[in-house]
């Protein structure tokens, strides 16, 4: 009998497993913690790349230039020819002409025909202003290569270039420049420019910008950040080629000053600026004078409650016909002669007698025009 029981627990003591067995959930579950990690971490490797890629192009070393400022000259003759002004001197660590390196210097003898320049600026720039005024012989200038983002002043840049025909401002960036005042003034030889890469976030000062740039037929601005402009006068004055400009992105809020803004644009016949904020306006005389072709003006959103000087506003504007200024004011007018002198012989015009006062029609040509009162 004990032997049975004997033999009963020894065959009860071989069926106990040597290790612990595991339930199927069990070895799911620990499956599922093992592809929830793997997966963890892969998501946490790929967002560690993202961010070093990001660092990576947000670090300015990666996206420095060569600060390298490219130029062509074309001389009609065996002569010296004045390649920069000579305060950029000391600012410039390498020269080559044609692709020689030369002393820096800021003219050179040129042999007729084409020349290249090259100067490599020891630092980025915090100044333009007259690098290239009077630079007669300077007719093509590519500002791709040079650190601007430190830039605050371009004022009088290519002044009086009188045979400049192309700029290159591809992609260049100049988050900080302020005054741009004369910056391609009396270029004569402009034909076309494009200018709708360059962001003008804090520019203060756009006056005669582009006046007296009197081949000038192309102008590519409608990226131009105006919202800090506080003066635009004789901004395209005598362009006597622009048949067109595109004005609509324009924001004029803290313009003061639009004297002779569009005076002297012969072959102008029409321009839209319902865009415009003129709420802060004091100084608009000869602002559209001896623009000669332009035959109706609708600046019905035009207010002019602070205008101080309107003289000559429309003078010699001689075949307009049409001229809502509905909004316009006199209530602060101490300049107001011959607004409308020598305007179109007959036409039609829209204004508020409330607003502003007739006698301001007085010493005008304008007394054959149908005028429509939109307060009565």
């Amino acid at each position: 009998m004990s032997n049975a029981i004997n033999d009963a627990e020894e065959h009860e003591v071989k069926k106990e497993p040597l290790v612990d067995e595991k339930l199927p959930g069990e070895v799911s579950k620990k499956k599922i913690l093992m592809y929830y990690g793997l997966t963890v971490g892969a998501v946490l490797l790929i967002v560690i790349i993202v961010l070093i890629i990001a660092i990576a192009l947000d670090d300015p070393q990666s996206e420095s230039k060569s600060n390298i400022l490219k130029c062509k000259y074309y001389s009609n003759e065996n002569k010296k020819v004045k390649l920069f002004n000579s305060n950029f001197k000391d600012s410039i660590s390498l020269m080559k002409v044609d692709n020689k390196e030369k002393e820096v210097t800021s003219e050179c003898d040129f042999e007729k025909g084409e020349h290249s320049l090259e100067l490599t600026f020891k630092n980025p720039l915090k100044s333009v202003e007259k690098l290239f005024e009077g630079c007669e012989d300077l007719i093509n200038v590519d500002f791709t290569e040079v650190e601007t983002k430190d830039l605050e002043n371009m004022k009088y840049l290519f002044n009086d270039c009188k045979n400049l025909v192309s700029v290159n401002f591809l992609d260049v960036e100049i988050p900080k420049v302020k005054y741009m005042e004369k910056m391609f003034s009396q270029c004569i030889s402009l034909k076309s420019l494009d200018l709708d890469s360059l962001k003008t976030p804090e520019v203060e000062n756009m006056s005669k910008m582009f006046s007296d740039c009197n081949s000038l037929s192309e102008l590519k601005i409608s990226n131009f950040d105006t919202s800090k402009v506080l003066t635009m006068n004789e901004m395209f004055k005598n362009c006597n080629q622009l048949q067109y400009l595109n004005l609509s992105n324009f924001d004029t809020s803290k313009v003061t000053d639009m004297s002779g803004m569009f005076s002297s644009l012969p072959l102008l016949t029409s321009i839209n600026l319902e865009s415009f904020d003129t709420s802060n306006l004091i100084d608009m005389s000869s602002m559209f004078s001896n623009d000669v072709s332009i035959t109706s003006l609708d600046l019905k959103n035009f207010v002019t409650n602070k205008v101080t000087n309107m003289k000559g506003a429309f003078s010699n504007c001689k075949v307009l016909n049409y001229l809502d200024i509905r909004k316009f004011s006199s209530e602060k007018l101490e300049s107001k002669e011959g607004i409308f002198t020598n305007i179109g012989e007959v036409g039609t015009i829209y204004y508020d007698s409330k607003l502003f006062e007739e006698v301001c029609f007085n010493d005008t040509y304008i007394d054959d025009w149908e005028k429509n009162d939109v307060n009565k």
